[in-house]
C-alpha cells in the first residue's frame, strides 16, 4: 500500500497526532499536498489550512 494517494485526494485521520505545534485530531479531514519524504510519507492540509507531514498509515481515503 505504498503511495496509493495523489496529489490533491482527500484523507480522513485514522489517529490522533500530536506534535509541538497542536494536535490533529481523529476524523480530522485533510487534503495531500505533497508525497514521498524521507521521514514521513505525506504532507497534508488541514481545514484550516496548516500542513502536517503525516505517514501513509495514519490516513484513509474519503468516500466522497
Amino acid at each position: 500500500m505504498r503511495f496509493t494517494y495523489k496529489i490533491g485526494d482527500k484523507v480522513q485521520l485514522l489517529r490522533n497526532i500530536p506534535s509541538a505545534d497542536g494536535m490533529l485530531y481523529e476524523g480530522t479531514k485533510a487534503k495531500i499536498n505533497e508525497i514521498g519524504f524521507p521521514d514521513k510519507d505525506l504532507m497534508i492540509m488541514d481545514d484550516v489550512g496548516k500542513l502536517w507531514y503525516v505517514n501513509e498509515e495514519d490516513v484513509k481515503l474519503c468516500q466522497s
